[in-house]
This record gives C-alpha cells, structure tokens and sequence, in this order.
C-alpha cells in the first residue's frame, strides 16, 4: 500500500512540474518575442545609424534571446518526457 501512495505522489507531482513549466514558458516567451522582435527592427532599419559598439551590443541581445528560446523550448520539452 505504501508503493502505491509513493507512486501516486510520484505522478501527481510530475503533473505539477509539468503545468508549471507550460505556464513559466508561456509567461517567458511573451516578453522574449519582444526582445525578439524590435532587435530585428533594428537590426534591418537601422543598422546603418548604430555605431560598431551598438552592433556588438545588438548582436550580443539577438544571440542572448535565440539562447533563451532555446532554453524555454527545452525547459516545455523536458516537462513532457514524463507524458
């Protein structure tokens, strides 16, 4: 009886790990497809005004979001290997 109670919390809290995770990677990629999206905006209208720092800076942010894109949709994987 007590395998069964271990299990059963077991799945309950694999259940839990994986609505928390649908709803933090939900409530990241928001905020990144912004970071997303007017980085590219700059990046194609207004590179030409954006000194050599500025570039390294706005390719530094391209970079830091393509990263954390990845880590969202692996994070939303990793909480689906339990399915």
């Amino acid at each position: 009886m007590l395998l069964e109670e271990k299990i059963k919390e077991l799945n309950r809290s694999n259940q839990e790990l994986e609505q928390f995770a649908y709803a933090a990677s939900h409530d990241l990629q928001e905020p990144l497809r912004k970071i997303v999206y007017y980085s590219d905006y700059l990046s194609r209208y207004y590179k030409e005004l954006i000194d050599e720092r500025g570039k390294v800076f706005l390719g530094n942010m391209i970079g830091a979001s393509q990263r954390m894109t990845q880590l969202i949709h692996d994070l939303l994987n990793f909480s689906r290997i339990y399915r």
